[in-house]
């Protein structure tokens, strides 16, 4: 699975990473029809005034793939823990995705659009 970020301050971009919330191996098989969670975590480091405030989309160009919803609802805030960096910007959130109802072997690609 990849999940690219685009938006302001992708050169302080410290960490992306994107994993299925369940670890179930169905979903990690990808069945069919199957819908299942997407945790996204996003760090930005040493920003000062050129790093997003918002997440404002998630979308998918894997063919038959769709988000479906996030978890804080769009556009998500900054959710910077106690205690962070002057100048670091955090994002964690979830995504729903629906596969698609044919079988499917393949990556899957998420975009995360911020400003």
């Amino acid at each position: 699975m990849t999940g690219d970020v685009e938006g302001p301050g992708i050169n302080h971009l410290e960490d992306n990473e994107t994993y299925a919330v369940s670890t179930d191996d169905e979903i990690l098989l990808g069945v069919a029809g199957s819908s299942f969670d997407i945790q996204f975590d996003i760090v930005y480091s040493n920003c000062t005034n050129d790093c997003p405030s918002h997440v404002v989309s998630v979308t998918t160009p894997t063919p038959g793939f769709s988000v479906v919803g996030s978890n804080p609802a769009f556009p998500i805030p900054t959710d910077n823990p106690a205690g962070a960096a002057a100048g670091q910007v955090e994002f964690h959130f979830t995504v729903g995705v629906q596969s698609p109802f044919t079988p499917y072997s393949g990556e899957l690609t998420l975009v995360a659009t911020t400003q």
